[in-house]
């Protein structure tokens, strides 16, 4: 799951963006050179791809919650 989330950000930010993984099931995503309003876009667009996303684990399909903050 953690793998597939980590792509699914990669492929869905710009390529001067920064995904990380911050430990656990925590990820930081780096947008520079981006005003709060954009960065929330950019956030709620991430949150909503993850959130849609259905994770096949065999005999369940597992959902991923998130939860996210912006700052600038």
């Amino acid at each position: 799951v953690l793998k597939h989330a980590a792509t699914l950000l990669r492929t869905n930010v710009r390529d001067v963006d920064f995904v990380g993984r911050a430990g656990g099931a925590s990820f930081c995503v780096v947008l520079p050179e981006q005003e709060k309003p954009g960065a929330m876009t950019v956030a709620n667009r991430l949150a909503k791809l993850l959130e849609d996303a259905r994770y096949d684990l065999g005999a369940s399909v597992v959902p991923v919650e998130t939860a996210l903050g912006v700052a600038v």
